[in-house]
Order: structure tokens, then sequence, then C-alpha cells
């Protein structure tokens, strides 16, 4: 079978950790990168590797001698099945940057990901018969996912705004409040509590972040009538399956390289309202 890609994951809440593992086997393979699965896209096949260590672990500065190695040991885990590209999931691929970890791939991942959720915007957008020129907000605009899509939005009416740029989102809902609006999320898990409270019916959530939103989450979007929609990924196989909201699809930054020309097969579900379904 043509491997062509390496997809290293983690666990996306410590409940995710204890259900796989003990703790004393946590420990034992904390940052050392197991094969956990196998996944297909087109013709082409991709193996799932994954690793114990949880965002806090990935976050903190004293780790980043971990994450070197880490980014050592993929490497010789795609040089050994003969694969053309390794991608990561979650924050890895901004931790990897932030410490001035190198990897040829990380670029390309990140392209590929920015393309993949114009599309699911395009997607939600059409589903509710928006105008071309309906507010758009993205949550979490300096980050590294973020700032890409950001580069490839030409002709929406995007307003961008990080953690902590209260001001400006205040400007944004006072000025768009009663208004059908598209919020993008691409900050970090458990950031739509912080902003739901001032959300109102017409608000339309897209959620990119790992992992899907929360029970909690959706509840509070739900209280002030927003609808919330999920980015599954893009078309694809795996085995086993991948867990929860991310079933039936490959998660787009495991996604392997699509022309520039071709549209990407974006898998897109709907967690809240009256209809929860899944389509592209």
């Amino acid at each position: 079978m043509p491997i062509v890609s390496v997809f290293l994951l983690y666990p996306a809440r410590k409940e995710y950790a204890d259900a796989l593992a003990y703790e004393w086997h946590q420990r034992r393979f904390s940052w050392y990168p197991g094969l956990v699965g196998l996944y297909r896209q087109g013709g082409r096949y991709g193996l799932i590797f994954g690793i114990p260590n949880l965002e806090d672990h990935i976050r903190a500065e004293e780790n980043a001698p971990r994450l070197v190695e880490l980014m050592n040991r993929m490497e010789a885990a795609r040089a050994r099945v003969g694969a053309s590209r390794k991608v990561f999931a979650g924050i890895l691929p901004s931790a990897f940057v932030r410490h001035g970890i190198e990897n040829e791939h990380l670029a390309e991942q990140r392209h590929l990901t920015a393309r993949a959720i114009l599309y699911a915007l395009d997607e939600v957008v059409a589903r509710h018969s928006l105008s071309e020129n309906a507010p758009i907000l993205v949550l979490g605009g300096r980050g590294y996912i973020a700032s890409e899509v950001l580069q490839l939005t030409t002709r929406r009416n995007v307003t961008s705004i990080d953690v902590g740029e209260l001001e400006a989102f205040q400007n944004f809902v006072n000025v768009n409040r009663g208004h059908p609006a598209v919020v993008v999320n691409l900050t970090k898990s458990g950031a739509l509590s912080e902003y739901a409270r001032d959300f109102w019916p017409g608000v339309i959530v897209l959620n990119e972040v790992y992992p899907e939103p929360s029970a909690e989450e959706i509840a509070a979007l739900e209280a002030r009538g927003a609808i919330c929609y999920h980015i599954i990924g893009v078309e694809g196989d795996a085995w086993p399956a991948f867990p929860k909201a991310y079933r039936g699809g490959i998660p787009c930054c495991a996604s392997l390289p699509i022309s520039s020309d071709d549209p990407i097969p974006v898998l897109v579900s709907r967690m809240s309202g009256d209809a929860r379904s899944s389509g592209h």
C-alpha cells in the first residue's frame, strides 16, 4: 500500500487518555509515538501515531527539548515506512514553530487546513442562504492557522480578534446584533463559552478547534439561539474510526495534498439547533 503520510495526534482531554491507557503506561510512553491506526484519502494511505501527552504538556516551555525529540522520532517513523510527509494534530504545529523546530511540511499542512476551513465556511453560508457580504468574525486571528485563513480571505466582510481583545469583540456585537453573522472559532478548546453569552439568534458558529465543542458550550450557544457547526475534516476512511465528532472523516490537519485547482471535500456537522446533521 502506498503510505504517503505519517500523522501524529494526542488525547483531546485527560479522560480520553485514561480510557486508552493506565497512568503508568502513559508515563512510560510519554513523548514516544506509537502506531494506533491507518487512514485512506482517495487511493493514498497514511499511518496514525499517538502520544499520551496533553495540551498542557505541549504548551509548557520546559518541554521544548521534548518537542525536538518528538519531531525526530516522527521523522524516523516517516523514513522507516518511506512516507513523503509527516503532519501533526491540534496545537503541535504551532508549538513546533514557536520553538523554532523545523518541518518542511508544516507550511503545506497549514495552507491545506486553511483552505478546508474556507470551503467549510462557504458550505455554511450557502446552507443558510447568507449574502456574500454577511459579517464574519474570526476568533483567534493571530493564531497559526487563523493568520493563514485571513491571508486567503479576500472577498469577505471579515473582522478578526484575538484572545483578550474584548473591546473589539464588543464592537462587532454592537454593530451586528440582531443580524445574521458567522463566527469562525480558531482559538482554543473551551473558548466558545467566553463569547457565547453575547451571541444572539442569527449567529452561526463554525468550529475548527480540536476537540469539538463540549456539551456545556453547545448548551450555552443554544441558550442564546445560536447555531453551531463543527468541521469534521475531509472525506476519507480510518481504521479505527476517529472518535466522536471526527468520526466519518479525516481531520483537516491529516489530509493529504490537494491541487489548488481542486475542491476540498470537507465535511461539516451541525451540533446544535433542531436539525443535527452532517454533510459536505
